[in-house]
């Protein structure tokens, strides 16, 4: 991605971080639905941009071992990890930009998976990808959303308020899920469909899901510190530990959209 935002390049332990505890917590409704996406659109060839160090992705290539994946990030480091940790005859990992002059592949699916959202130029990377799918090709985006109005007592309110705080000063996009339909089909793209998915400790455990708030809550005190100060990744930190007792009738809740178009 040429025109991804720079400063959460280079941090590869709190990314990593990030990147593990998301795919625990996310993988269990996104594995089958992107599956049967495959399957049903008999989808033979996948690139997969941001990917990290590749533990989504390798886990959905073993999923479907007759699909060719390739996979690319713009941080050297995450790829020379996801080459080292994962292994398989249909999927290759490459530190390379997504940009204009990436070679057309004729994909028959692109997935950018919390990617998007730290882009400067999100239409322009929705346009390089209609240019790269063939015809009937499917770009899927997968995103968080963050909510602050939903919030059951105050430490989950300072949590999303500060996580809203921290996107906006580093300059990415938190609700870059209710623009994408409308980029989408901007760009050409048709059969536009966009879902968001509950993700709590009812629908992916205690245990996953607070990992999550975890490594976010390292994540952002190593970029931000001056917002996210020790203090505040401890208190959060705090929260976590004792949530498994802490039992309410609302609980903390995230919320990730899956949006995708087919090019004519």
């Amino acid at each position: 991605m040429s025109n991804v935002n720079e400063r959460i390049i280079g941090i590869i332990d709190f990314v990593r971080g990030c990147y593990e505890a998301q795919t625990r917590a996310f993988s269990a409704f996104e594995y089958e639905y992107l599956r049967e996406l495959i399957l049903k659109n008999k989808v033979t060839s996948v690139l997969d941009v941001g990917t990290g160090e590749g533990n989504f992705i390798s886990g959905l290539a073993a999923l479907t071992p007759d699909v060719m994946y390739k996979a690319v990030d713009a941080d050297p480091e995450l790829i020379s990890s996801a080459r080292e940790k994962h292994s398989a005859a249909n999927l290759s990992f490459e530190n390379i930009l997504f940009d204009p002059a990436f070679a057309s592949g004729n994909f028959d699916l692109i997935t950018a998976r919390f990617a998007v959202e730290h882009m400067k130029n999100v239409p322009e990377f929705i346009s390089d990808a209609y240019t790269k799918l063939r015809s009937g090709g499917i770009l899927m985006i997968t995103e968080y959303f963050i909510d602050t109005s939903y919030a059951g007592n105050s430490t989950w309110k300072l949590f999303r308020d500060k996580e809203l705080e921290f996107y906006h000063n580093i300059g990415s996009h938190p609700r870059i899920s209710l623009a994408l339909p409308k980029y989408l089909k901007d760009q050409g793209f048709c059969r536009v469909e966009s879902v968001l998915r509950h993700v709590s400790p009812s629908t992916v455990g205690y245990i996953d899901f607070y990992n999550v708030i975890r490594s976010y809550a390292n994540l952002y005190s190593a970029i931000e510190p001056g917002l996210w100060t020790e203090g505040l990744r401890q208190h959060i930190l705090d929260y976590c530990d004792k949530a498994h007792a802490d039992v309410t009738d609302r609980e903390d809740v995230l919320f990730i959209s899956q949006t995708m178009g087919r090019k004519p």
